[in-house]
């Protein structure tokens, strides 16, 4: 787990918002250049979800496709600090290369990306 994933969950564990968190992560994540593959992928996640259903798992290859994120730029289309070991914010569909937002979290994302 990197260390600015590990803070942020310390702190969302020790009593802080679904909110508190998710805006945490984002603003700690990696430097500007990557911070900007975050916030297009996480939108496209989001929109996606709206107009699929939240509970419906996105395939990535939508997200790069609706985000612009070319494969070289992002392995996960920007989702990684999302993705992380035990940030427990989006989770994958077994076996595929599939997405959703976890239901605590879909209106804190929702919030910060509006």
């Amino acid at each position: 787990m990197r260390e600015y994933i590990r803070r942020c969950k310390e702190a969302y564990c020790a009593g802080g918002s679904e909110l508190e968190y998710v805006q945490r992560v984002l603003s700690e994540s990696e430097d500007p250049g990557r911070q900007d593959l975050v916030r297009r992928g996480t939108r496209v996640l989001i929109d996606l979800s709206k107009s699929q259903g939240r509970d419906k798992f996105i395939p990535i290859h939508s997200v790069r496709l609706f985000s612009g994120i070319r494969k070289g730029q992002s392995k996960t289309a920007g989702l990684w600090p999302w993705l992380e070991r035990h940030a427990d914010v989006i989770e994958r569909e077994k076996g595929q290369g599939a997405y959703r937002i976890k239901r605590e979290f879909y209106d804190a994302m929702e919030e910060v990306f509006r």
